[in-house]
């Protein structure tokens, strides 16, 4: 039995499961197990059969999940599943068969987004009919599936990083620069006030002092103390101290 190459049984009234020991025909190229009353899940180790170009298992009754294992028939050429009860999503990894040229999972209660890559790319709405719940971009029949709320939240996210990402650049370079003029108006107006001569006042005197100075018996001396007292009088100045003004 596991050098077969060729297995036919279509169009008959096979019931049950699929037997998993099925992983043992190594050397099967085609399997046609369609319209029978086969029923369950279909065996994952149909994956096993490496050399499998040809599988149709369509017009039965199987039920639950494409199986993963799918996505190791690399020889596989044709694919056809329709006309069953098979739930869930259509495996992204089938994507990877190079030489799977069609593919048939109509009339199933298939749900979720359809693959777009390999044979899918090519595939038309008749591969996909009778599955209300699939989705998807690229067969223009098909529905657009639904954005969730966290790829609503993901594209905000990223929408919000493009525009908060360059305002804040450009706030902290326009800081850094506006610092920078700051500080070199800074620096010029102390070079301007050290270049500014010091303006001569009257220096910080006592009226005892200028007694001891000034004879006050004569009297040019008197009046000219007195004068040079008014000027000081009227004077405002930041090395003058108000206690020693003369009044």
């Amino acid at each position: 039995m596991s050098g077969l190459l060729y297995v036919d049984v279509s169009r008959n009234s096979i019931e049950g499961e699929v037997p998993p020991d099925i992983g043992e025909l190594k050397a099967i190229l085609e399997l046609y197990l369609s319209s029978n009353n086969l029923s369950g899940v279909i065996p994952s180790r149909l994956g096993e059969l490496l050399s499998l170009q040809y599988l149709d298992l369509s017009n039965n009754s199987f039920s639950c999940q494409i199986p993963l294992s799918f996505a190791n028939l690399i020889s596989l050429e044709f694919l056809d599943l329709s006309l069953n009860t098979l739930s869930g999503t259509i495996p992204k990894s089938l994507e990877k068969l190079s030489y799977l040229k069609s593919i048939n999972v109509s009339l199933n209660v298939l749900d979720g987004e359809i693959p777009s890559g390999g044979v899918f790319a090519n595939s038309t709405l008749q591969s996909f009919l009778g599955n209300k719940d699939v989705c998807g971009m690229h067969i223009l029949e098909v529905p657009s599936c639904p954005i969730t709320k966290s790829g609503q939240q993901s594209k905000s996210n990223k929408l919000v990083l493009k525009i908060v990402i360059p305002v804040f650049t450009s706030f902290m370079i326009l800081l850094l620069v506006s610092i920078w003029i700051m500080k070199r108006k800074k620096i010029a107006k102390f070079k301007d006030v050290e270049k500014v001569p010091e303006i001569n006042t009257y220096p910080l005197i006592s009226y005892h002092e200028i007694q001891q100075v000034l004879n006050l018996e004569n009297e040019q001396v008197c009046k000219r103390f007195d004068t040079e007292c008014e000027v000081m009088r009227n004077v405002r100045h930041r090395n003058l101290v108000r206690d020693y003004y003369l009044f």
